[in-house]
């Protein structure tokens, strides 16, 4: 039963990149990867990733930054990184390590050597993040960076939602 209502739950999540590229979450292009990216050449990338929580989306997590109160932020880190993006993953049949492998996947591109990433997560999306830094990183041969890390309400010491006597 579980794993039915998991398919329904995530029939419509589209997984990859998307290019946060205005205030106008309608106008966030999909990507297939960074090589896709107007980067500047000779590598070293600024880029900023947004990584969604359970049940969500880049648009869905982060689309309130297109608000006036968010606005602001959102147009200086476009105009500060040189790409700003999110990743969209399956929040619940697949693992935050799994979700980690992918995203480290569609970092490690060429024209993305040496690049410098800051993350701004939230919830589960932080999950992916911690594993992404804890576990992918250390042993990989990764060119890149991941400077700073914002968890916004981010189950690091678990969540009581997973306790049995709450199912």
């Amino acid at each position: 039963i579980a794993g039915t209502a998991m398919k329904v739950l995530e029939a419509g999540v589209d997984e990859g990149l998307v290019h946060i590229t205005s205030t106008d979450p309608k106008s966030w292009p999909r990507v297939k990867s960074l090589s896709a990216l107007p980067l500047p050449a000779g590598g070293s990338p600024r880029i900023l990733l947004f990584v969604h929580g359970t049940f969500s989306s880049t648009a869905g997590g982060f689309a309130s930054l297109a608000t006036d109160t968010g606005k602001d932020f959102l147009e200086r880190a476009i105009a500060d990184y040189d790409a700003v993006i999110g990743f969209d993953h399956r929040t619940l049949s697949v693992d935050p390590l799994a979700n980690a492998q992918d995203l480290f996947e569609k970092l490690s591109v060429r024209e993305a050597d040496s690049a410098m990433v800051d993350a701004i997560c939230h919830s589960r999306g932080g999950l992916v993040v911690r594993s992404l830094v804890e576990k992918i990183l250390p042993p990989a041969k990764w060119t890149g960076s991941i400077n700073n890390i914002v968890f916004v309400g981010v189950p690091n010491a678990g969540t009581n939602l997973a306790e049995p006597d709450r199912w």
